[in-house]
């Protein structure tokens, strides 16, 4: 009995001691030894999805969730080509996915065969690393570099910063087993692990820091996209508590118990509040931030000290005014600055942002209570409302973020993702599937049609989790492009931004027997809240159809208030 392609089965014995849990796989010839190594595993949990951008969107999702390295399979040629924007979406969230990518034998390439493409080093420059397989294993020295190249990919997705590795597997013919071939999975295969350590700062660092907070009368801490961290969460209240440091949230930042100034980008809207609450020192931890209001706010803020906290990987200089990269964890970094500062007795740059809080607060709260016509604002407002505590919240992008950043009113208890590493429309239901897969929990998509239609196959799984529920901000087109300064104006908006579509969300929901409730008024949609949330056989789409002009009109209404 002959040993089928043993080194291929090691690559999935590897993954599997390495504590990797699932595969996403996307059919193909070239790909079946890989396909059947972790089929016939039967540790790893696999997943088929046919559209390779989907699956690839899926797997950082589940990956968002697990926070290890999901796993990609997919076979040789153009296939490899639409993993590239979820690849780069994760390399600039910094979520781990393992690539595995079938290839042609290297002789192949560019010689017109079937499904041959230059695949190596094919993600350039959104990628950690680049490793390629040997095409012959024959020799002990090629079966040892294959064994040690499956560790350091994995190695490298994870640590010391996460993010995507790609490893191109070129693969001779036969490519399918035969009747007597054996699976058999060595547990003797390399296996290289890592040995994380955390990173501190010396004394001599502390008191230059220490030296400038105190110094510093005005100081903004800003949290970007971020995890959620139930230490650092602490850490953030009691420095609010004991200093005048006022720190800013991004609505993906997840850290909504410790944020006092929920409103920030409506409050540092008015041109005169960010004139008033200009910092000097700014402490900014996690990713990219949605708000334009403050990041100008910041530009401008003529800032003498700009410290980013961060262990590892890319690091932007945003707001123009970076002085001082401190190569360490956020968390560790706030719990020992916390005992470093003094108590602060009088509180005047926090109190001023606390009154325009309240401000903010009252405002909010007499404009969505007025009786507006039917529209997506005060809808999203009622769906962040209704959505069940200890639950996943995905947020699309364009208008549906800006919305919820606006509001800023979401219970402590719900988890944000949305992908904004490279905010792209391009797999955010594909995104919450994949969270959906990895979580029990009840996961809510809410998203503009545009980007529901373009990724609806996200849904095109044999296994559509249950506890998936998708809310589709239907407005016919990209209603954004109304809102903001620049396309509003132009002749061409109608055919050429707005691009009107009369697509059907039920048509969809029919193809992959989803439960579907649509709405056009506030009525029905507060009575089909009170049970959309609820456990279901099947996953759950809500439709919520308003008019792209009575949405622009409602928005400009509330950017009155807050000029």
């Amino acid at each position: 009995m002959n040993q089928y392609k043993p080194q291929i089965l090691n690559i999935a014995e590897i993954c599997y001691q390495k504590g990797l849990e699932y595969v996403i796989i996307s059919p193909g010839s070239r790909s079946a030894p890989l396909t059947l190594a972790f089929l016939r595993h039967g540790k790893i949990k696999c997943l088929t999805l046919t559209d390779e951008r989907s699956a690839a969107f899926t797997a950082m999702g589940i990956a968002q969730q697990t926070q290890k390295a999901t796993i990609l399979i997919c076979t040789s040629g153009t296939a490899i080509l639409n993993y590239a924007p979820a690849v780069t979406e994760s390399f600039y969230q910094k979520i781990p996915l393992l690539i595995l990518t079938a290839d042609r034998p290297p002789e192949w390439t560019d010689q017109f065969d079937n499904q041959s493409i230059r695949q190596t080093n094919i993600y350039n420059n959104h990628i950690l690393k680049s490793f390629n397989l040997p095409v012959d294993t024959t020799h002990k020295d090629d079966k040892w570099f294959s064994d040690r190249i499956i560790s350091e990919a994995i190695n490298l997705s994870d640590y010391p910063v996460r993010g995507p590795v790609h490893i191109n597997i070129p693969l001779r013919e036969p490519l399918y087993p035969q009747p007597d071939d054996n699976f058999n999975y060595k547990n003797n295969s390399k296996i290289i692990s890592v040995k994380k350590s955390e990173k501190v700062l010396d004394d001599n660092a502390w008191d230059e820091l220490t030296d400038i907070w105190n110094k510093s009368q005005n100081i903004v801490i800003l949290a970007g996209l971020n995890d959620k961290n139930i230490s650092l969460e602490k850490s953030l209240t009691e420095i609010q508590n004991k200093s005048d440091a006022v720190l800013i949230s991004d609505i993906t930042s997840n850290l909504f118990e410790s944020t006092i100034i929920k409103n920030s980008d409506m409050i540092l809207s008015k041109l005169e509040n960010a004139k008033n609450l200009k910092a000097d020192l700014l402490i900014t931890f996690g990713g990219p931030i949605v708000s334009k209001s403050i990041k100008n706010f910041l530009k401008s803020s003529e800032l003498k000290y700009h410290w980013h906290i961060q262990e590892s990987g890319l690091i932007g200089d945003t707001f123009q005014a970076l002085t001082d990269i401190i190569d360490v964890k956020p968390e560790y970094f706030f719990r020992e600055i916390l005992n470093k500062i003094p108590q602060s007795e009088i509180k005047t740059y926090s109190d001023k942002w606390k009154k325009l809080q309240e401000i903010s607060d009252k405002n909010i709260t007499e404009f969505f209570n007025q009786d507006l016509e039917f529209n997506e604002f005060k809808a999203i407002d009622k769906i962040l409302k209704s959505i069940p505590e200890n639950t996943l919240l995905q947020i699309g992008n364009s208008m549906v973020i800006r919305y919820i950043n606006y509001i800023a009113n979401i219970k402590s208890s719900i988890k944000v993702n949305s992908n904004r590493g490279t905010s792209g429309i391009d797999g955010s239901i594909s995104t919450a599937v994949g969270a959906c897969i990895a979580s029990n929990k009840i996961t809510t998509i809410i998203t503009g049609d545009l980007s529901f239609f373009y990724d609806r196959n996200g849904l095109w799984n044999n296994k559509l989790p249950s506890n998936l529920r998708i809310i589709v901000m239907n407005n016919h087109g990209g209603g954004i492009f109304r809102i903001i300064e620049g396309p509003s104006k132009l002749d061409e908006l109608d055919n050429y931004f707005e691009t009107k579509n009369t697509l059907n969300v039920e048509n969809t929901a029919k193809d992959f027997n989803l439960e579907y409730f649509k709405i056009k008024d506030y009525e029905h949609l507060d009575q089909t809240l009170e049970h959309f949330f609820d456990n279901s056989e099947k996953a759950k789409i809500l439709e919520i159809e308003t008019d792209s002009l009575i949405n622009s009109q409602i928005f400009n209404q509330f950017k009155l208030i807050i000029k």
